[in-house]
């Protein structure tokens, strides 16, 4: 009986604090994309450039390419240096991409274009976690960083 009470007594204290941690992940995880998409304009206008944000929602994954003109035309490739480096969410969170300025690749994808002058059209990215709270980042054309919100925007499903 004592063994129970014991497992009684962790599981009343420790239960309430593994959603602290799922909620700890959301909001890294929204920090981190807040802040990569910042950079990403900064960056964008700072060299002159094309940038694309390309959402991968199944394997929970963001990337980074830059834009280059090729004697075919313009093509989208990885980057060199940290802010193109792939972005991993942790497996206990889902993604979704969308909004007015959320552009199919020729893959199927959706992204969001940094232009060469650091302009972007709106956009929205959405995280959720396991319990159902949803973070949303919206990339606006207006505002040089994101701003995040709690909860879901209208028009994202």
């Amino acid at each position: 009986m004592l063994v129970l009470a014991l497992v009684g007594l962790l599981a009343t204290l420790v239960l309430p604090r593994l959603d602290v941690l799922t909620g700890a992940e959301l909001d890294t995880a929204s920090r981190r994309i807040s802040n990569r998409v910042r950079y990403l304009r900064e960056e964008a206008a700072r060299r002159g450039i094309w940038i694309r944000l390309v959402a991968l929602p199944e394997e929970k994954l963001l990337l980074t390419e830059e834009g280059v003109e090729t004697p075919e035309g313009w093509v989208f490739v990885s980057g060199e240096g940290p802010l193109y480096r792939p972005l991993k969410l942790p497996d206990s969170l889902t993604l979704q991409l969308g909004g007015p300025g959320a552009r199919p690749t020729a893959d199927g994808r959706l992204g969001v274009l940094f232009a060469a002058d650091g302009f972007v059209d709106p956009t929205v990215v959405q995280i959720a976690d396991d319990s159902g709270r949803i973070v949303s980042i919206l990339i606006e054309p207006a505002r040089t960083r994101p701003r995040v919100i709690d909860g879901p925007v209208a028009g994202m499903r």
